[in-house]
């Protein structure tokens, strides 16, 4: 990409007054890493499922009494993406240009959940989950290749308004993140057990990715001016690979003494979407979410894609050398 654009910058620049245009912009887009964001999908049933569902169950069958469960705050998804770029644009002649250009966008959501149960058997006893962090990111580099032919709509002085149009290809270098650390939480009279877990996953990946768009440019002098537009961009399906940490810390106090366990856990995967059906003494559970656990591969009912296509506004300033 790079060889192909210094080849026609130096064809032109043979020719006559060659003109560089450097940009810079921002903006705002939408984005849904549905793959992703099915991680939080799949927590907001099943710590119900796994806690106030099994206290029903009990409570049916007369084994415990009092059941309360409480929830404050969600698991955080993505919603939206924050793009952010420049590039280097040569105008061939009037109204045509080629420009290489480098974007990153991304997006980190993040949330700390809580919940709380308690039920009564021989003595009250406590389940709680408490999320200390639980963090979403998606994001990306996209260096690219465009074309861009604008059309002057008015001109006064040395100010313009100018409507353009560019269309453009890149590799998409795409990254996913799900980073979760959380205490369980036992207590009854006797016994207090607290468990924590901490838990990530990183995943990166490539592919072909294309954008097109229009703006209008707003000339404030022969140099400097800005520009406002719209493009959509197209990142395609791409599957990703990384590593993941996954640490457990167990402490017990019970009868005046005190016990710990602890162990890390590291491997290397694929990432695809781990699902089956999950049957419990008080109801089943249907299973889904992002995975890359090899040892968990037989449970593959597809690949995870990372697509960060969407529409995007653009905000942005040019300077003419």
């Amino acid at each position: 990409m790079i060889l192909v654009f210094m080849v026609v910058i130096f064809s032109f620049t043979l020719n006559a007054k060659i003109k560089f245009q450097v940009e810079v912009y921002g903006g705002y887009g939408s984005f849904s890493p549905n793959d992703l964001n099915m991680y939080s999908s799949h927590l907001k049933k099943w710590i119900p499922f796994s806690y106030y569902d099994r206290f029903k169950y009990w409570g049916k069958n007369g084994w415990v009494k009092d059941i309360s469960f409480s929830q404050k705050g969600n698991f955080a998804i993505i919603k939206n993406i924050f793009p952010f770029g420049g590039r280097l644009r040569v105008h061939i002649s009037k109204n045509f240009s080629i420009s290489l250009g480098v974007e990153r966008f991304s997006k980190t959501s993040a949330s700390s959940p809580m919940f709380n149960g308690s039920y009564t058997d021989n003595y009250k006893k406590y389940e709680n989950l408490y999320y200390e962090r639980y963090k979403l990111f998606s994001g990306g580099i996209y260096p690219n290749l465009s074309t861009h032919y604008k059309h002057k709509l008015i001109d006064w002085n040395s100010k313009a308004i100018e409507f353009e149009a560019y269309a453009g290809l890149g590799l998409v270098f795409g990254k996913c993140i799900v980073d979760e650390k959380y205490d369980e939480i036992y207590i009854r009279p006797d016994l207090k057990q607290n468990v924590t877990i901490a838990h990530k996953m990183e995943g990166s990946g490539k592919k072909i990715g294309a954008h097109a768009g229009l703006r209008l440019n707003i000339n404030l002098s022969h140099k400097i001016g800005f520009f406002l537009g719209g493009e959509y961009f197209h990142g395609g399906k791409e599957e990703i690979s990384g590593e993941t940490t996954f640490e457990y810390n167990m402490k017990t106090e019970y009868d005046g003494k005190e016990e710990n366990f602890h162990y890390i856990e590291k491997w290397k995967g694929i990432w695809f979407i781990e699902e089956f059906d999950w049957l419990k003494d008080w109801g089943e559970f249907h299973y889904a979410r992002p995975e890359n656990d090899p040892d968990n591969i037989d449970w593959k009912s597809r690949y995870f894609y990372f697509d960060p296509s969407g529409f995007r506004f653009l905000l942005g300033i040019f300077y003419r050398i």
